[in-house]
This record gives C-alpha cells, sequence and structure tokens, in this order.
C-alpha cells in the first residue's frame, strides 16, 4: 500500500540519517503526525506500524548512545510513542497502546543495555503514565502495559542497578490503584512483577534495590487487603515471605527481618480489616516459612513488627490479636 511505502521510506531516512542532529527528529515528527491522523480516522494497524517504525528509530538510537533523537521535548521518540499512545487510550483502542507501551519497553531495554539509564527512566515514567491513565479508566488493556513496565524493571534488575526505584514505584502506584478501582487481573500483575524483581535482586544482592522493592510491595498489599482481593494478598504475601527466606539464607539480616515484618505486617492489616479468608491466607504462608525456616525466625518478625509500626497506639494490641489466630489456625494445618 502507498501508506507503508511512505512510512517505511520515512523510517530509513530517519535510521540512515541518525547522527544527524536535525534529521531524525523531523523524520520522528512526521511519522507522529501522520500516525495521529490514521488514529483519528479509526486506522489501527496503521497507527501500529507507525509505532513500529518509531520504536526502531528509537532502539538505534539507544544503541549508538545519541539522546536526544529519543528524548527531545519536541519530537522525540519517546515523545511521539507517548502522544500517540495517550490519543488511543482516549478512543479505549487496545492493540495500539498495548503495541506502544511494547515500543517504549524496547527503548527502555535497549538503554538500559547500554547504560543509558535517564533514557530507561523517561521512557518508563511515559509507560507508567500511559498505564495509570487505562487504570483510571479501567481498561483491561492496562494490565498489558504493565506487564511491559515490568520488562523494563526486570532488565534493571538484570544489569545490576542499585537505583532503579522509579520501576518499584511505578508498578506500586498501579497495583494500588488498580485495587482500589476493582481490576484485580492488573494489580496480581504488578505485585507478580515486584516479586520476581525482589527474588532477583537478593540473587544480585542488590540491597538498595531490594528495600524500594519489598516497601512497594507492601503498600500494594495493604491496598489488596482493603479491598479484599485475595489473589493479590496471596502473591503479596508469599513474595515477601519468600525474600525474607532468600535473604535468610544469604546472611542478608536486616534486608530479611525487613521483608519478615512487611509479611507479618499483612496479618496485622488483615485483623484491622476483619478479614478472615485473608488472614487465613497469610497464617498458612507463615506456618510454611516456620517449617522452612523455623520458630525461631517467625517470631523474629512479631518480635520487630513494633518497633516498625511504632507510631501506632494500637500496634500490640493488634499484633497479639493476630498472632493469637495464627497459633489457633497453625494447629489446625
Amino acid at each position: 500500500m502507498v501508506f507503508q511505502f511512505i512510512v517505511e521510506r520515512l523510517a530509513e531516512i530517519g535510521l540512515v540519517t541518525i547522527e544527524d542532529p536535525r534529521a531524525p527528529l523531523k523524520v520522528t515528527d512526521a511519522l507522529f503526525r501522520i500516525g495521529k491522523k490514521g488514529i483519528h480516522q479509526n486506522l489501527d494497524e496503521f497507527a501500529s506500524y507507525i509505532c513500529s517504525h518509531l520504536g526502531r528509530i528509537g532502539i538505534k538510537a539507544a544503541q549508538k548512545g545519541i539522546t536526544n533523537i529519543i528524548m527531545d521535548s519536541g519530537r522525540g521518540v519517546i515523545n511521539c510513542l507517548y502522544g500517540l499512545a495517550i490519543e488511543v487510550v482516549k478512543k479505549k483502542n487496545e492493540d495500539v497502546a498495548v503495541y506502544s507501551g511494547q515500543c517504549l519497553a524496547d527503548i527502555a531495554i535497549d538503554a538500559a543495555q547500554n547504560n543509558l539509564l535517564q533514557i530507561a527512566e523517561n521512557a518508563a515514567t511515559m509507560l507508567y503514565t500511559i498505564s495509570h491513565k487505562a487504570v483510571k479508566s479501567k481498561m483491561k488493556f492496562a494490565t498489558s502495559l504493565t506487564y511491559q513496565l515490568g520488562r523494563i524493571g526486570h532488565e534493571t534488575v538484570e544489569q545490576g542497578f542499585e537505583y532503579p526505584n522509579f520501576i518499584p514505584t511505578h508498578l506500586s502506584h498501579l497495583g494500588a490503584d488498580a485495587a482500589d478501582r476493582g481490576l484485580e487481573e492488573t494489580s496480581l500483575e504488578a505485585s507478580n512483577i515486584l516479586c520476581g524483581m525482589g527474588r532477583r535482586a537478593v540473587e544480585k544482592g542488590l540491597k538498595v534495590a531490594l528495600e524500594s522493592i519489598t516497601r512497594c510491595l507492601e503498600d500494594v498489599g495493604k491496598k489488596s487487603i482493603e479491598n479484599s482481593l485475595i489473589e493479590t494478598t496471596r502473591s503479596v504475601s508469599n513474595g515477601l515471605c519468600e525474600i525474607a527466606i532468600m535473604c535468610n539464607r544469604q546472611s542478608l539480616d536486616a534486608m530479611s527481618r525487613r521483608a519478615l515484618v512487611f509479611f507479618i505486617g499483612l496479618g496485622d492489616r488483615a485483623t484491622l480489616k476483619n478479614n478472615e479468608e485473608i488472614k487465613r491466607v497469610i497464617a498458612s504462608q507463615i506456618n510454611e516459612v516456620e517449617r522452612k525456616v523455623g520458630a525461631d525466625f517467625v517470631n523474629i518478625g512479631f518480635n520487630y513488627m513494633p518497633s516498625y509500626f511504632s507510631n501506632r497506639q494500637d500496634i500490640q494490641q493488634v499484633l497479639t490479636e493476630f498472632q493469637q489466630f495464627y497459633e489457633n489456625e497453625k494447629s489446625k494445618l
């Protein structure tokens, strides 16, 4: 088709002139304008095709370390992809939104692999903003966008970055907001990604990243309990449980205590909410920890809880109530 020929030629010009300070931005601007027109005329396949070529230009720029083509505030690649994605989210167009998100993730991953963390962070923030708009509008494809954000998160951990806090924070906000809107599939996806990032961070000894990940998992867990989302709560508690055990085995004592306290703290939160089903889920997983590591390890979590939540006057009373609940449940398991 004619439009494919035009788009391909434009993209080729952008790739060939990638080191020119102005030419690629002229190309991205042209592609953006064509893509936006296609969206308004409901030409979904056409808009996705534009996104793919913008993505190609962005990836090549990242590989060569040419940041202005990606980050230019006017028609940098990530701004163009973001602009197209926002247009399609308004129209609730799933395919184009997800494809633009994938392109942003691809650019961010390439940037991370080339130690261009600022580009990775900017692309991830654009993707988060798109995802958040989808969550606020209760669009189911928010889960697919969250998955793309997770791809960036896994890559930052894999590359050994100690300070990729923007990804856990974005995932925490998405998971919490999705829980508030009853989108458990999205909140569960955010939790599962954070759990995977946490396990890998332990393996690589990334203490600072792990501190951020466990805090963000706790935040998702609080919201999932508040909204009685069983599967998300199960995912969060299981993730914190695994991280605590892994840290214990690698003698990361401070991080192990932190994850354990956050884990047991979910039981405290469920007790305040008076949610028996969630209390049983958490009690079952505490019993699993006790079986694998021992009662002394579990008691560390219970003993440290009051100091972590010293701003709450009722903490000891609620904690004692949950501990008694756990002992009763343990006798049945």
